[in-house]
């Protein structure tokens, strides 16, 4: 006879039950038989953990994150400082990448060694990491602990004056990405709006507007800006950025003008498509509008970081996808590989969702030849992303991209294509 799965670990409140039934319940809670309930239970994990390996238990994350977080708050001394930053590295790479060894480069140890400075950082991305891990109950409760303890912390260094920091910064901005994700447009402009306000302190303490950090992901998110789907990017960083007056932001306030003008001809493009226009508007509104867009594109390129020239390349590929009657000296693929080599030398890893959801990885692969190494390059971040998200049981590329992306200029079919193709190669 099988033992029956009964729940009950005590013998409190068993009056109301039938004699039979009392016994049985008394039976169940002898050591024995409650030895042989923790050995199945036990049995099960072990099943469950072969079935997804990449994902702890909800059990032990709260027992690991809890305690990671409690010793955030008291300064760590040098050797716990060491165990701690550890620690940090590979839940980091456990819950955004694929479990390898991290950091790998300085530009990933000046991150973790941000992490590592605010509590808030670390709480956000663990809100983030485990509201996307699993759909489960246990996972989204421990999430929305995380979240209302970041919550809680930003709000006690602002008023403590001490929420100007670079790390409290990628903690707001952490948790308005984690909104973009589910599409929750609502709370996302309320992250970018407590953001902006922060930028604008900063720039009346006389301190930089932008950190280094933020300034990148601006410059970045400009081509995600263009499709409808900013992660970061919102004007309203580069209005206050505009407002000190400072040369220092010239950089991305040239990619931003570029990205509106590349933005409002697309939106012309569309409206040739849609109604035929004469030789002489399309030569008026759109070629000469497109060669002064390729022109700023390379200039502003000249003298840029590895950063505006990734989204300055983008801007070339935008175009050229976009109108089809280009001269056939025009070689695509050599533009891609360009970008390709551009994001690789800047030695960083994104998260899998920071990937998944980028637009000049998107671009690379569309603009460049089936066969192609640079188009492999591509495809295969994307690819690799996409895998990863999909392994965690909460979210899919496909439902994150279609609800969220806007096109113009006829390229949604483009895009959609190697959406497909991605979710296929994430199932394989």
């Amino acid at each position: 006879m099988s033992i029956p799965e009964l729940t009950f670990v005590t013998t409190v409140g068993t009056s109301g039950l039938s004699e039979s039934a009392a016994k049985q319940m008394r039976s169940h809670v002898t050591r024995s038989n409650f030895a042989k309930r923790r050995a199945r239970l036990a049995q099960k994990n072990r099943e469950a953990r072969r079935r997804n390996s990449c994902q702890p238990s909800p059990a032990n994350l709260e027992r690991d994150t809890a305690g990671l977080s409690a010793s955030s708050y008291t300064p760590p001394q040098p050797t716990n400082g060491d165990s701690y930053t550890q620690i940090i590295s590979s839940k980091w790479s456990l819950f955004f990448l694929d479990g390898s060894e991290y950091p790998s480069s300085t530009s990933e140890q000046a991150w973790i060694n941000l992490l590592v400075s605010e509590p808030a950082l670390v709480e956000s991305s663990m809100a983030f990491a485990l509201r996307h891990w699993s759909p489960g109950n246990d996972y989204q409760q421990i999430a929305c602990n995380f979240s209302s303890k970041a919550t809680k912390t930003i709000i006690q260094r602002i008023a403590s004056g001490r929420g100007v920091s670079d790390a409290v910064l990628a903690a707001i901005l952490t948790m308005a990405f984690g909104e973009r994700i589910v599409h929750n447009d609502v709370a996302w402009n309320v992250h970018i709006d407590g953001a902006v306000q922060l930028v604008i302190e900063r720039a009346s303490r006389g301190l930089p507007a932008l950190s280094p950090l933020l300034e990148h992901l601006l410059i970045k998110d400009t081509i995600n800006a263009v499709f409808g789907f900013p992660r970061f990017y919102h004007k309203k960083f580069v209005d206050a950025a505009r407002a000190t007056q400072c040369d220092q932001w010239s950089s991305l306030i040239g990619i931003v003008e570029l990205c509106e003008k590349l933005t409002q001809w697309m939106a012309v493009v569309d409206n040739s498509r849609a109604t035929p226009q004469t030789s002489e508007f399309i030569m008026t509104n759109i070629i000469q509008p497109m060669y002064e867009i390729l022109s700023q594109a390379r200039s502003l390129r000249i003298d840029g970081d590895l950063i505006l020239q990734a989204s300055c390349i983008c801007v070339e590929l935008i175009v050229y996808l976009s109108w089809n009657c280009l001269p056939s000296s025009i070689n695509l693929t050599a533009i891609a590989c360009e970008l390709k080599e551009v994001i690789s030398s800047t030695q960083f890893r994104p998260c899998c969702y920071s990937d998944l959801t980028c637009c000049q990885l998107m671009l690379g692969a569309l603009a460049a030849d089936e066969d192609s190494p640079a188009r492999t390059w591509f495809t295969k971040r994307l690819s690799s992303a996409w895998r990863m998200v999909r392994s965690r049981g909460c979210n899919d590329g496909m439902s994150i991209l279609d609800k969220n992306m806007g096109f113009k200029a006829g390229l949604e079919s483009r895009f959609k294509y190697l959406w497909t193709e991605l979710e296929i190669k994430s199932l394989l």
